[in-house]
């Protein structure tokens, strides 16, 4: 039998934000649907991974936190 794997789609998208005391967080988080398809069948499973975090306090300074190194925020707002 011969089976590929596939990457579908890959997805950054910004969070909903989240106020704590005097502190803005925003999630960014990427998405992506992969699968391998066989002779007759395909198979998909999907990945949710945070990113990074970006922090925002009351006076609107940010600062953005990466938790994975392949992380850009190019990537982040384009979306």
């Amino acid at each position: 039998m011969n089976v590929r794997p596939e990457e579908f789609c890959s997805t950054v998208f910004i969070g909903s934000p989240v106020s704590h005391k005097d502190f803005t967080f925003i999630p960014v988080i990427d998405v992506t649907i992969n699968g391998f398809t066989g002779e007759n069948s395909l198979l998909f499973f999907g990945n949710i991974s945070l990113q990074a975090v970006i922090i925002m306090d009351k006076e609107g300074v940010m600062g953005v936190y990466a938790l994975k190194e392949s992380f850009r925020a190019e990537d982040a707002l384009k979306n």
